[in-house]
C-alpha cells in the first residue's frame, strides 16, 4: 500500500470511529490487538485520543519490560522478512513499520524498512530509514551501502541534497505518522509498475487521472480477478472472518457435490456414465482447491500465523 493510500485509509476509519465512545477507544488502544485491528485502524485511533485527550496513553506492550518488547519486535521483523520473501510487500513494510514503533532502537527494523521503501522508490522515506539504522549501528555496513545508493538515485532524479539531520523529519521518527507524500512527484510513492502497466492498483488513480476511465477500471478488475485466481490456485487465498471461511467451505463442498455422488453411484455398482459427467465437470477442480485453502487458512487461524493485515 502506498503512502497516500494509507493517508486517505486512515481518514475512512477515523471517520467510522467518531461515533465509538472514548472508554471504547481507550480499550482498543490498550490491548493493541493486531489480529483484530490493522496498523491503519490503530494510527485512526491515535489521533481521535490525541485530539480528545490531548495525549495518547501507553498501550499494554508499552508499558511491559523493554525486553519483551524487543523480543516482539523482532518476531515482527522476522515475520516482515518472510512476508517479503513471499512477495506479500506490502504487509511486509507494515510488520516492519510496527516493529519499529514498538523498539524505536532497533537498527536492522529501520534497515529493513528502509530496503523496501527503496524498492517502492519512495526513496526520500527510505534515505531517512538507512541513516537512522547507521545512527543506532555505525558498523551496519548494509546500511551504509543501501544508503549511498539510494542518495544516487534521489540526486539523478532531481531532488535536492537531503539534510544530514533530515531524519528527524520523518513522519515515523518522529512520531507524526500521517504523510506527506501528496506533495511529492508520484516517482517517490508509486512503483514503476504502478506508472506503466493498466490494471495494477494505483495506474488509474496516479496523479493527474480522476480514477473513472472505463478501460482502466476493467483492467483493474481484472488485475484484481487474476489476483484472486493465483491466491486460489496457489494456496494463499486468505480470511480473517470465521463467516468468511465457513462460506468458503460451504461453497467448495457444493462444488465437489457432483465428485462425490458419482463416487458412492460407481462403488455402488451404478451406470459409468456418472463417473463420466463427473470427471467432464469444471467445477470440482476449483472446488478441490477452495478446500486446500480452507484447510490452510483455519490451521493458521487456530494457531495465531496468519499475517497481519
Amino acid at each position: 500500500m502506498t503512502g497516500q493510500s494509507s493517508t486517505k485509509l486512515i481518514a475512512i476509519i477515523r471517520n467510522e470511529l467518531q461515533l465509538r465512545d472514548t472508554d471504547d477507544l481507550l480499550e482498543i488502544w490498550q490491548t493493541n490487538d493486531r489480529e483484530a485491528w490493522t496498523a491503519e485502524a490503530f494510527e485512526a485511533i491515535r489521533l481521535l485520543l490525541l485530539e480528545r485527550l490531548g495525549q495518547v496513553p501507553p498501550r499494554a506492550v508499552e508499558a511491559a519490560a523493554p525486553g519483551v518488547q524487543l523480543r516482539q519486535a523482532e518476531r515482527q521483523l522476522d515475520r516482515a522478512k518472510t512476508l517479503e520473501a513471499q512477495g506479500k510487500h506490502a504487509k511486509a513494510l507494515d510488520e516492519a513499520t510496527a516493529a519499529i514503533r514498538l523498539a524505536p532502537r532497533l537498527a536492522a527494523a529501520h534497515h529493513f524498512r528502509g530496503l523496501l521503501l527503496d524498492a517502492d522508490h519512495r526513496l526520500l522515506e527510505a534515505i531517512r530509514a538507512y541513516r537512522e539504522a547507521i545512527r543506532l549501528d555505525p558498523q551496519l555496513a548494509e546500511a551504509a551501502e543501501g544508503l549511498r545508493a539510494a542518495e544516487r538515485e534521489w540526486l539523478a532524479l532531481g531532488g535536492t541534497e537531503p539534510a544530514p539531520d533530515d531524519a528527524a523529519t520523518d513522519p515515523l521518527l518522529a512520531g507524526d505518522y500521517s504523510t506527506r507524500l501528496g506533495d511529492l512527484p508520484d516517482v517517490l510513492y508509486l512503483s514503476e509498475t504502478a506508472r506503466t502497466l493498466p490494471g495494477w492498483p494505483g495506474y488509474r488513480t496516479r496523479p493527474g487521472r480522476s480514477g473513472y476511465d472505463y478501460l482502466d477500471t476493467q483492467f483493474e478488475l481484472a488485475h484484481a480477478e487474476g489476483v484472486l485466481l493465483r491466491q486460489l490456485f496457489t494456496g494463499q487465498l486468505r480470511t480473517r472472518s470465521m463467516a468468511g471461511l465457513v462460506l468458503l467451505a460451504w461453497l467448495g463442498l457444493l462444488a465437489e457435490l457432483p465428485l462425490m455422488l458419482g463416487a458412492v453411484e460407481v462403488l455402488s455398482g451404478a451406470s459409468p456414465n456418472v463417473a463420466a459427467i463427473v470427471l467432464c465437470s469444471v467445477y470440482w477442480v476449483p472446488g478441490l482447491f477452495l478446500l486446500w485453502n480452507v484447510a490452510a487458512n483455519a490451521v493458521e487461524l487456530l494457531t495465531g500465523d496468519l499475517p497481519s493485515q
